[in-house]
């Protein structure tokens, strides 16, 4: 049976590869030993695409456009090994081209299988409080009087809400107004969601003054109310994955 599984898998991987646009030239390769720690680790560009020093998983997400909660499955080994990526598409390509040749590529080189499903998933959903939310100037959209107050302490997140929910969720992991002290952040910390329907970018600044809890002070602040929900989320689960084969 998991031989019948493994060849259905790697089949699949092949199919992958035949039915998405390819690079024209690529190449895979484990990280140096003596790799460098500093430098710019991603590059793409209409004409080129390279990664260095990164892990199979990283290239999942990042061909994939997904967060880490919402992958699963495969070896031990996609968390450790790291490779270089180069490649170049036969003509200049937009972004989502090319990250549809890197689907290509991780399944041609890694035998790389991914199916999607839906799993139910604690997360935190990210919502408007009645009221909210409290626009000002600790709230505001990005070019609407930037008079910013001055650095009092507070805590600044900007960019459209996708990045306010990113750099939440590091702040969250990382810190804990109720104590104004780093905390060792609890490894199955829920992902949040944005459900606020806000677009744009904004400029929002919280304060750790108020030594509350994460949902009271995001709702007295900025109007905006954080609920632990269990909602269906889109998982890709690893069927199949080796490492790569030569150039």
């Amino acid at each position: 049976m998991r031989c019948l599984l493994s060849l259905s898998a790697l089949a699949a991987a092949v199919l992958i590869a035949q039915q998405l646009p390819s690079f024209e030239v690529a190449s895979v390769k484990p990280s140096g030993a003596s790799r460098s720690k500093s430098g710019k680790q991603e590059l793409q560009n209409p004409v080129r695409f390279a990664m260095r020093d990164v892990t199979l998983k990283t290239l999942i997400l990042r061909a994939y456009g997904v967060q880490d909660y919402q992958l699963s499955g495969g070896p031990g080994w996609m968390e450790t090994d790291r490779f270089d990526v180069e490649a170049k598409p036969a003509q200049a390509a937009g972004e989502e081209q090319m990250l549809l040749m890197l689907r290509s590529l991780l399944a041609e080189r890694f035998q790389l299988s991914i199916r999607r499903e839906m799993r139910p998933k604690g997360v935190y959903l990210l919502t408007l409080a009645k009221g909210g939310p409290k626009l000002g100037p600790y709230f505001h959209r990005i070019g609407e009087g930037d008079q910013f107050p001055p650095d009092d302490g507070r805590l600044q997140l900007g960019g459209p809400m996708s990045t306010f929910v990113f750099l939440l969720q590091r702040n969250m992991q990382s810190y804990d107004p109720s104590i104004r002290s780093p905390i060792v952040p609890p490894a199955d910390i829920p992902p949040i969601l944005d459900r606020t329907g806000l677009t744009g970018e904004y400029s929002i600044l919280v304060s750790y003054a108020s030594h509350e809890e994460w949902p009271a002070l995001l709702e007295h602040q900025l109007g905006l109310k954080l609920e632990l929900r269990k909602e269906p989320v889109e998982m890709l689960i690893v069927e199949r994955a080796a490492r790569p084969t030569a150039n």
